[in-house]
Formats: structure tokens, sequence, C-alpha cells
């Protein structure tokens, strides 16, 4: 008992000990040094009158749990002081399972508390002030806290939802919604990168979320936590955006099927043009002067530019048409059938023809493949004042593509004209070489069916074009 005495009197912790009714019956020194209390005051009195009246319904609660078997409790509550400041102390309230008198044994947790108040308070700016609409909520899905922009996102204005149920403030929600939240409850993170909303009032709403549990000190669930972003606008445009795509694309077939009708449909009357002005030649030679026979030798010469244009015109229109045609192709085997197609062009220029290895089987449209490297070498030996003209295909893979190279020592692109050259019917050198202006075009669009790219670099010394075509294509 001596022991007992000394420790209530030496301890800087709050004690007490009181009868089966509460009633107060030993305090420790520190309570009537510490706290604005005298011995008078509260020997008798009920262990309560130790507390915040505000505190007693918890706190009656909590002894009722006492009264129906539990044997301890904790509970928090303020005090004042002896300079009048209110502190809080942590009761952790104790029945004596044999005596059954009740021991309650309290701490000063105010630092702690406040700490923790602080802490509280930082979060709750930092959610109340972040760019993004956020909302912590308990495990009964009520509100805590919320962002200002989760107010505006989601046309709120400046209702009070704290302690509302978010079912309350959001009775259109779709169930498998509420399903998630439970889901989360569980420990789970749920993220979703866009999801459809249609609210009663028949609007469209589309959003991104991230939805994470928030945890008690003691590990336990507290509530969740919603991350979300309303795009809304971002998937309408995107609609408008496709819709457009699927106009163009629309269009665009439309002015390949004219492309190509007026391009064959052109051809017999071209053909009528150029045979009758070579039988006008033949038979009445003779009898015309040198000026009518010029006159003719140019209208046979720009029916044959003109047939050359328009067979171009037809090639360029197909590429968009035969998309279907993809095979196994052996390309080693088509640049030798370029260069053969070319050897009296390298024969009369003393160029060189060349290659690395080749792949013998690479997914294409060999046809249209074939008008690629067509255009390329022929460009080679054509743009090139070089006594001895050189060309030179390679070939490397990466992990996405197979990548080609036509190598040149030709005249070269200035910087000006190199986002020029593949554009349809632009012609560098009108006079000095003959062509239409349509087959760099032709060969971007081919590769670009073929989900690939080409690029040119460029110097005085040559020029290197590089296409790709890419490992993704299928049959």
């Amino acid at each position: 008992m001596n022991s007992l005495s000394t420790v209530f009197e030496l301890s800087d912790d709050y004690l007490f000990v009181a009868n089966a009714e509460g009633k107060l019956t030993n305090l420790s020194s520190s309570i009537y040094r510490k706290l604005n209390l005298s011995k008078a005051d509260l020997l008798n009195k009920h262990f309560l009158d130790l507390m915040n009246p505000d505190d007693a319904v918890s706190i009656h609660n909590n002894i009722q749990t006492l009264q129906d078997g539990v044997d301890h409790f904790n509970v928090v509550s303020s005090a004042k002081n002896k300079e009048g400041r209110t502190i809080f102390i942590e009761w952790n309230i104790n029945r004596d399972t044999d005596s059954k008198d009740i021991l309650g044994i309290g701490r000063d947790v105010s630092t702690k508390l406040n700490e923790v108040r602080s802490e509280r308070e930082k979060l709750e700016s930092l959610i109340t002030h972040t760019p993004a609409a956020v909302a912590m909520l308990d495990n009964d899905i009520r509100y805590i806290i919320h962002s200002k922009r989760w107010l505006t996102d989601y046309g709120l204005g400046d209702i009070d939802i704290i302690g509302k149920s978010h079912y309350e403030v959001f009775p259109d929600i779709p169930q498998r919604w509420k399903d998630d939240h439970q889901n989360c409850l569980k420990g789970n993170i749920l993220v979703n990168p866009q999801d459809h909303w249609q609210r009663d009032d028949g609007t469209d709403v589309y959003i991104a979320y991230e939805i994470r549990p928030w945890y008690n000190s003691n590990g336990t669930v507290g509530g969740i936590i919603f991350y979300t972003q309303v795009i809304t606008d971002y998937i309408e445009t995107q609609k408008e955006l496709e819709a457009k795509v699927t106009e163009l694309r629309r269009s665009n077939l439309d002015l390949e099927q004219f492309a190509y009708v007026a391009s064959h449909d052109l051809q017999e009357p071209l053909r009528m043009i150029g045979n009758f002005s070579e039988l006008l030649k033949i038979q009445y030679g003779p009898q015309l002067d040198s000026r009518a026979l010029e006159y003719i030798d140019i209208s046979i010469g720009s029916a044959k530019k003109m047939k050359e244009l328009i067979s171009n015109l037809l090639n360029y229109s197909r590429v968009g048409r035969l998309e279907s045609d993809l095979k196994m192709a052996d390309i080693e085997s088509m640049v030798q059938s370029q260069i053969s197609e070319h050897q009296l062009m390298i024969q009369d220029t003393a160029a060189t023809v060349d290659y690395s290895e080749l792949p013998d089987n690479l997914l294409c449209v060999p046809s249209q493949l074939e008008m690629v490297f067509h255009n390329l070498i022929n460009n080679a030996l054509k743009f090139n004042k070089s006594s001895k003209p050189k060309v030179h295909v390679s070939y490397e893979e990466t992990k996405t593509d197979h990548v080609f190279r036509v190598e040149d020592n030709g005249i070269g692109i200035s910087k000006d004209n190199i986002n020029k050259i593949f554009l349809a019917f632009r012609r560098l050198h009108k006079t000095e070489y003959p062509g239409t202006g349509i087959g760099l075009a032709l060969c971007k669009k081919i590769i670009e069916r073929h989900k690939g790219h080409i690029n040119v670099a460029s110097s005085e010394n040559g020029s290197i074009f590089t296409f790709t075509i890419s490992k993704s294509l299928t049959e």
C-alpha cells in the first residue's frame, strides 16, 4: 500500500482509482499539480468530472462497455491546466475483474495531437488547393475533405458536402463504381484511364480515375481517396477528330478513284493523238515543210510525255487500292531485276550499281516495292554528272523495321528543296532532266502504306535515300 501511495505521489501520469460506481477514492498528486482541480473538489465525485463534459457521450458509451463485461477502453478528453490552457489527456480505463474497482491512467498527448493536427491541416490544405479533383472519404463513403476542383469539375457549386455520403451527393452513379469502392476498402487500388458515366439528366461524362485506400495508424483501412479527371472535352474532341479522319479517308478514296478513272479514260484519246500524228508524218511528210514536220514532232513528243505522266498517275492512284496484296518477296531478286532493266542506262553512263546482302523473304506488296527501287535507282543514275556514277543498295534490320538505303554520288539536293522532293509534280530540274515529278511522291505513298517512312540526306557528293518497312505488317 505504501508503494502504491508512493507511485500516486511521484508519478507524472494522471492516476485515479474509483469504486464500482465510478466514485473517485484515490488520485495522484499530478492531477492536483497540473490540472486546475483540488482534492476536495474531486474525492467521492464521479471520475467523469476529471474530463470535459463535451466528451461525455463518447465516454458514457465506453463506460457502458465496462458494464457489459469489457475490461478496458481508451478515450481522449480535454482539460484545463493550472495556466488555464487546454490540454489533451489520453485515458486508459481498466476495471479490476475481482474488486470491480476502476483504475484510470492518463497521459498528456497535447504535443502529439498538435503535431497530428498540424499534419492534418497541411493535408487538408494540400488536398483543398491541389489543381485536381481529389476527395477523401471514410469507411462509410462519407466526405472527410475534398479539393476545390472537385466541386468545380462535378458542378457542385458551393455546396457543403463534408460529412455527406458520396451516394447522396451523386445518386446516379453506376453500381459498378459502388462495387469498386467496396473493393478498394479491402485494400485494393483501382485505376481506370477512361470510363463513361451517363447522368440521370442524359449528360455523358467521361472520367479517368484512380481509387486508393488510406490507412489508420493501427494499419486498418480508414476509407478511400479518389483521384479523378473529367476528360469529356478530350473524348468529344477525339470523336470529332476521328469523324474528320474518316471523312478525309473517304474523300481521299474518292479522289484516288477519280484519278484512276480519269487517267484510265485519258489513255485512249491520247493514244489516238500519238498514232495519228505519226501516221500524218509517215504519209504526208514529204509534202510538208520543215516547220510543219517540227510541229508534228512536238505533238508526238508531247503525247509520249503525257502518256508517261498518266501512267505514273495511274500507279500513284493504285497504291491506295492494293492494300490486300501483301506477299513474301525476294528483295535481292527484285533489285537484280531493276539493275537489268536499267542496263542500257548503266552502260551509256559507265555506271556501277551494286548491293550488299539483301533479305530473300520480306513481307510487302512486291509490285509496289519494286516501283520504289525503280524510281530511286533511276533517279540516282539520271541526276548524276559524275564520269563514273555509283549506286549502292544496302540493308539493315532493327527490332521493329526493315531499313533500306540507296546511296549515290550524284548532283545532290539543296537544303531548300529537301522538303519539297516528296511532293507530287514537283520537278527541281525541269529543263535539264526529263520526268514527271511524281516518282518520289509515289515512293513516299508506297512506304507509308507499308507503315514505314522515307527520308533523304544529301550533299554535293551525292544523296542517301533511307526507307523502312514495318515488321508489324501481316498477311
